[in-house]
């Protein structure tokens, strides 16, 4: 009877060992939810103060609409390169706030190198329908993966784009939406992405970063598991997606699922709003073949401003090999041109800096 006692009086500890810290995370997690979540939801809510420089159509443009979700008309333009066969087609994706002319530096030179290019307005932007219910932010939804969408289904119905390969570019939020879309459309050949950001990644990041300040309790902040503020954080969403109708979608396995076609990913040293480290980290999800390039000295959206003939360089490069299915910029071009041996990257080699 004594060892039945005794070991009844174990049992007991045990549990009690293992139910008081969970009840006190329980606690813990319903006073956040409560009180703090305003505070995590202004990462949501507020946009950071993006001026994109101002654009004007190009010439030889053909103008275009074409339907996506919510019955909303999307408008773009269709600029043919100067030659009956094109190497490629490029679609672009312009960032938040910005337009199809805005960021027409990225793709110039694309154009004319002999890739044919085709540049939108997503919803809520340019000359392109507006979404009364919905009030657009920095952050990737449903709505920009849908319109990117419709426009490659558009693109497929014309005689000159509908036999060609098809590859992405996007910048900031454009190349989430373009990670997102290249993720789940297979028909998507290769993607390069100036300043992408994942949501779920990059909240979790700032979350941790910030909790000390929000939670008040160093020790509590210091022993959080992961696991715990990812669950906050999804819970944040969850009433964000209610509240502004719309979802945000997972960018991390997207991104994975990309492979076995090619993914380049360019991003600011300097950026002070999506930081290297997150980038970094967000590019661990993809899979051969990848590249990496941390403009040094770059803040967001600056890399080309930075870079220059380098950058228009890499990306020429990433397209031609894996679009136009040339072959990679030989060693001896490259000292040609004075660029760096390792400007163009074969498909499975280490990521550089």
């Amino acid at each position: 009877m004594t060892d039945f006692y005794w070991m009844h009086s174990v049992l007991w500890g045990v549990a009690g060992f293992l139910l008081i810290p969970a009840a006190v995370l329980a606690v813990r997690f319903a006073i956040i939810i409560r009180r703090y979540t305003p505070n995590i939801r202004r990462m949501f809510e507020e946009s950071p103060i993006f001026s994109p420089p101002a654009g004007h159509p190009r010439e030889g443009a053909e103008a275009v609409e074409f339907p996506t979700t919510r019955g909303l008309t999307l408008r773009g333009s269709y600029l043919a390169a100067d030659r009956a066969r094109p190497k490629g087609l490029v679609v672009f994706c312009h960032e938040f706030r910005a337009d199809r002319w805005s960021d027409s530096a990225y793709w110039e030179f694309l154009r004319d190198d002999g890739f044919d290019v085709f540049a939108f307005d997503f919803r809520n932007h340019g000359a392109s329908d507006s979404d009364a219910t919905y009030q657009p932010r920095h952050w990737v939804t449903e709505f920009e993966l849908d319109d990117l969408q419709a426009a490659l289904a558009y693109l497929k119905t014309l005689p000159r784009s509908c036999t060609l390969p098809v590859g992405l570019f996007g910048i900031s939020r454009g190349g989430g939406t373009a990670i997102g879309v290249a993720g789940r459309d297979s028909s998507v050949s290769c993607a390069v992405t100036d300043g992408a950001f994942p949501t779920h990644t990059t909240m979790l990041i700032y979350m941790k970063k910030w909790m000390k300040i929000v939670v008040g309790t160093s020790w509590f902040y210091e022993n959080m598991p992961n696991w715990y503020l990812a669950l906050i954080r999804d819970c944040v969403l969850a009433r964000v997606e209610r509240d502004q109708g719309c979802r945000f979608p997972r960018l991390e396995p997207l991104l994975r699922r990309i492979a076995p076609r090619p993914v380049f990913v360019v991003h600011g040293g300097r950026d002070s709003y999506i930081r290297p480290e997150i980038a970094r980290q967000f590019f661990e999800y993809a899979r051969p073949p990848r590249e990496l390039w941390i403009v040094q000295g770059a803040r967001h959206n600056a890399c080309l401003e930075r870079a220059g003939a380098e950058y228009r360089e890499r990306v020429l490069g990433f397209f031609r090999q894996h679009l136009a299915g040339e072959p990679p910029c030989s060693a001896a071009l490259r000292r040609e041109r004075g660029l760096p041996q390792e400007a163009v990257r074969q498909p499975g080699e280490p990521s550089g800096e």
